[in-house]
């Protein structure tokens, strides 16, 4: 016993036990998924690697299915390692690409947790691992707005290995290990595979990281030393050369190839505009909402910190600092903590101003950053940088606090943890019990307009495609049948006969009297070939739709098309390659380094205290589950939880189509410059509206041209047609910039609704806008003065 007490970490123990709160919105719903915002477009693309696997091709780039089955290159592009995982998962469990999601969640989540704990424990003991393992796995963020609310798998795998890159590079800066060299290297590649975007930031903050603790460490180190105390640093970046050529076969054709495709639309649509997603402080430092079933589109992303993150990240940061003052006059000399606290408070507060709109002329400098497209993005590196410091707190709990204020003080911060993050225990919306990913399914969802690419914004369309053709019903029937599918498209009188076809590959027969031009329903891109009798001949694209084209002389021919690697992609593979053998020739030559100091266990109380917190945290949550007002909502029909209650009523041709329930005005005065900010409730009242509806909230005076606007595609975002409910509301909000020369004075707010569907052909103008009428039936025109402001 006392073999296996020595051996088992009894803090990674409590880690593992307490994530098992984390699966609650999976053990609550024992199938699917929510209806979170790009859930649908990774399922899909989870399918369709686990198609190209079937097919043999392990390291796609190009994608066949899409846009109607011509195809584009989303794999070239778009960080796959989410995708091999699935498809991993699919093969090992017997799971669709569902399920195969629902388990990478939970090995994110465990991943979170684990990775953090390492790290942390490193820093500030293992009673510090357990806390800032808490504070990262449960914040709002990794929590629930990037599995549920929004679906971004792969943006929540890099966040989940980015603590073990952390904890590897710590390692290798005490051990100067090959061994440590190798795995920190493979843990930052891993990272750089899993999102394009965040592997930027993470990498960036990386490089911070090592460069803070090389020049603290040249602060402290005698001249004579330096060269011994730099090695280490020298072995980081060795490492983080080493990731990055590893993956060299994927980054490097993507910078290089850019201009292939439309990856400029990822900043030129303006619902993805950066400055609509800035987050306010009262929402960033504020509590959790409570979600509300009684909502259409209760599933939002939640963008606050997490109240108990950021004040035991607080405590964490003043105590750490109190503690290093007291035993630096006691004579010791505490610089790694020290300079880890301030690191990590200045990582915080960096992330948390980019957050906030104040930083708004930042990002508009900053052209770069706007690719990250919200600024809300940033919590990820937040939430890691809180949980950190939230960590520290065992220095003080362990310097100051007696061991029994030690064990009270451990339960608290952990059942203030999972408590405050309980309201997002439960996820609604569980659109996606069950969902066909077949090809044929996929295919049907594009002609629907569900989706088309798989993408929001288009990005990944060909360059020369300029206009979408329409799809083709004989390639889309044999897309469904499975391969062969023929893509080819000749005149009348040429022979042609399909041989052979996949994914990046198709080879006809053809006869004809005189030479043709063959048309191939795939999408020309850089890469692709196409040959007559084994010689290559040049490649058109068609104009505007841009599909392959080439001449085939009259008589007959056997004719291909191929997709090959470019210039850009040979010579990414070839650094890989090269970087592959460079690695194992560290392996080979670095010095085995030196053993790794043991942290000690949690003591008993330490222990204790965290278990208590969770028992108090499990019997809160069961206790409190099945009342709806204390941690959830479920707002009975024809209510909203608006501040200001209204009723106003609009109609169309059929009859009443919508009201306005209520809304939420923080404050009445604002200066020019200031932001609107305005939710309005909407209510369904019939549910069989056949045409969409578009929003918009004005501010001016009546009868002239608003002087502030803000116009949406759908109310809240969701409130497509078939949306419309009279047992749910819509929680509609908007930011309206007041104009910075705005003259004093008092203003009306007004609320609308339109339609071009009902307008005359080319001539929209204002649109088609419903009657308003108010609790009397008394007609207010076709817009709400919903109420006014003053501006001073």
């Amino acid at each position: 016993m006392k073999w296996l007490s020595s051996r088992l970490d009894f803090g990674l123990l409590l880690v593992l036990l307490l994530s098992c709160f984390a699966a609650l919105p999976l053990i609550l719903h024992p199938q699917g998924l929510p209806n979170g915002a790009d859930v649908l477009y990774h399922t899909y693309r989870a399918a369709l690697m686990d198609r190209s696997w079937a097919l043999s091709d392990l390291f796609p780039r190009w994608a066949d299915v899409l846009y109607y089955g011509y195809g584009a290159p989303l794999w070239h592009f778009y960080a796959p390692l989410s995708y091999y995982l699935t498809s991993l998962l699919s093969g090992l469990f017997a799971v669709d690409a569902l399920g195969a999601l629902r388990i990478l969640i939970i090995i994110c989540n465990l991943s979170a947790g684990v990775g953090m704990y390492d790290f942390s424990k490193r820093l500030s003991g293992r009673l510090g691992g357990v806390l800032a393992a808490l504070a990262y796995l449960f914040a709002p963020y990794i929590l629930f707005t990037l599995p549920y609310a929004r679906g971004a798998y792969p943006e929540l795998l890099a966040l989940a290995l980015f603590p073990w890159v952390m904890w590897r590079f710590t390692l290798l800066q005490t051990t100067r290990s090959r061994r440590d060299t190798a795995l920190a290297a493979l843990c930052l590649f891993l990272v750089i595979m899993a999102h394009n975007l965040m592997a930027v930031v993470l990498t960036l903050f990386l490089l911070a990281y090592i460069l803070w603790h090389m020049v603290t460490a040249q602060i402290v180190t005698p001249r004579k030393q330096w060269r011994i105390a730099i090695y280490p640093y020298t072995l980081s970046v060795l490492a983080v050369a080493l990731a990055v050529g590893l993956s060299a076969y994927f980054w490097l054709p993507v910078l290089l190839e850019a201009g292939t495709v439309h990856l400029q639309n990822l900043t030129a649509v303006d619902q993805l505009n950066y400055q609509n997603f800035f987050v306010w402080g009262d929402v960033l430092f504020g509590l959790v909402p409570l979600q509300d079933a009684g909502a259409i589109n209760a599933l939002r992303p939640v963008t606050v910190l997490g109240l108990p993150q950021w004040v035991l990240a607080l405590s964490g940061f003043v105590g750490s600092i109190v503690v290093i003052v007291r035993v630096w006059r006691a004579g010791e000399r505490p610089i790694l903590t020290l300079s880890q606290s301030l690191f990590f408070g200045f990582c915080a507060l960096i992330c948390m101003v980019l957050v906030l709109p104040l930083s708004a002329s930042i990002w508009q400098g900053l052209t770069p950053l706007q690719y990250l497209q919200f600024p809300w993005r940033l919590l990820g590196p937040a939430a890691f940088s809180l949980a950190v410091l939230v960590g520290m707190n065992a220095h003080w709990l362990q310097k100051v606090a007696r061991p029994n204020w030690q064990m009270g003080l451990a339960a608290a911060a952990t059942a203030l943890i999972l408590l405050l993050a309980a309201p997002l225990f439960t996820v609604l919306q569980w659109r996606y019990e069950t969902l066909n990913t077949s090809v044929g399914a996929y295919l049907d969802s594009e002609q629907d307009g569900v989706q088309l690419g798989t993408t929001f914004t288009d990005e990944y369309r060909p360059a020369d495609v300029s206009t979408l053709p329409g799809p083709q019903p004989a390639l889309i029937d044999d897309y469904r049948d499975g391969y062969p599918v023929d893509r080819a498209h000749a005149p009348d009188g040429v022979d042609i006969f399909a041989r052979d076809s996949g994914p990046t590959s198709n080879v006809w027969d053809t006869r004809a009297d005189e030479a043709f031009t063959l048309e191939v329903y795939t999408f020309y891109w850089p890469g692709w070939v196409a040959s007559v009798d084994g010689g290559q001949v040049p490649i058109t694209p068609s104009p505007n739709h841009g599909f392959i084209t080439f001449e085939v002389p009259a008589g007959q021919h056997t004719v291909s098309v191929n997709l090959t690697a470019t210039m850009p992609r040979l010579f990414g593979n070839l650094i890989s390659i090269l970087t592959i053998i460079a690695f194992f020739a560290c392996l080979r030559f670095l010095p085995a380094g030196v053993p790794v100091d043991r942290v000690p266990q949690v003591t008993q109380r330490q222990a204790f205290g965290v278990l208590i917190g969770g028992a108090v945290a499990l019997v809160g949550v069961l206790l409190f589950m099945p009342e709806p007002s204390v941690l959830w909502l479920n707002t009975e029909p024809g209510r909203a939880p608006a501040r200001t209650e209204v009723r106003y009523t609009f109609s169309d041709e059929e009859g009443e189509l919508a009201r306005v329930t209520g809304y939420d005005l923080g404050r009445t005065t604002f200066a020019p410059g200031d932001t609107v900010r305005l939710a309005v409730y909407w209510q369904g009242r019939r549910d069989d509206i056949a045409i969409n509806y578009s929003s918009f909230v004005h501010i001016g005076e009546p009868e002239v041209p608003p002087l502030a606007q803000v116009d949406k595609l759908h109310p809240g975002g969701y409130a497509m047609s078939e949306w419309w409910s009279p047992e749910e509301y819509i929680y509609d909000e908007y930011e309206i910039k007041l104009p910075a020369d705005m003259p004093a004075g008092d203003y009306t707010v007004f609320v609308g609704l339109y339609t071009c569907a009902l307008a005359p052909a080319g001539d929209c103008g204002n649109g088609y806008r419903p009657q308003v009428t108010d609790t009397e039936g008394q007609s207010v025109g076709d817009t709400l003065p919903l109420t006014t402001i003053s501006v001073r």
